[in-house]
């Protein structure tokens, strides 16, 4: 992936929404009023571009030239886990979506330049849906928002299976 590539996409695609396609939402913690969450425990984060596709759009007007949509499916979550004495991890709570990012361009772009504005730019455009979900899910499940930190290079590491990452809440 070049940077002109990249630059290429960024000239040409305009934003235009980002759609919430499916979440799921768990509380395995006992909520017994109160908002605190557990002093023990450890935040995962997750996400990636999973997919992206083109349509044709039809012509408003007789003779003028096509124009193309650009959809990016996103994927994220984010869990409340603590570790057991076995180091077996235990999900408290978790909060989990996809997401399609839309854009649209007036002209048909190449594979090489979706893929490198996928990888370095649609997660930044989703990052603040993503925050005010997971806050909005948090509230609803009666318990504190989750820190979701701040985006920073536009892709987030995922975890291994029994790694923890993020940091520990006290």
């Amino acid at each position: 992936m070049t940077m002109e590539k990249f630059e290429e996409a960024v000239q040409n695609l305009t934003f235009m929404e980002v759609i919430l396609k499916s979440a799921v939402v768990e509380n395995n913690l006992n909520v017994n009023g109160h908002h605190e969450l557990p002093l023990e425990m450890t935040f995962q984060t997750y996400g990636d571009v999973t997919g992206f596709g083109e349509t044709t759009l039809s012509p408003k007007e007789e003779g003028n030239e096509d124009e193309y949509e650009y959809i990016y499916i996103t994927s994220l979550g984010q869990r409340l886990v603590k570790k057991e004495d076995n180091d077996e991890l235990i999900v408290l709570a978790e909060v989990k979506a996809e997401f399609v990012a839309v854009y649209s361009a007036e002209r048909k772009l190449d594979q090489e330049c979706l893929e490198a504005f996928g990888e370095k730019n649609v997660m930044f455009n989703v990052w603040p849906f993503w925050r005010e979900y997971v806050h909005s899910q948090c509230q609803r499940m009666g318990i504190k928002p989750f820190p979701v930190k701040f985006l920073r290079s536009g892709k987030i590491d995922s975890p291994a299976s029994n790694d923890i990452i993020e940091n520990k809440a006290k």
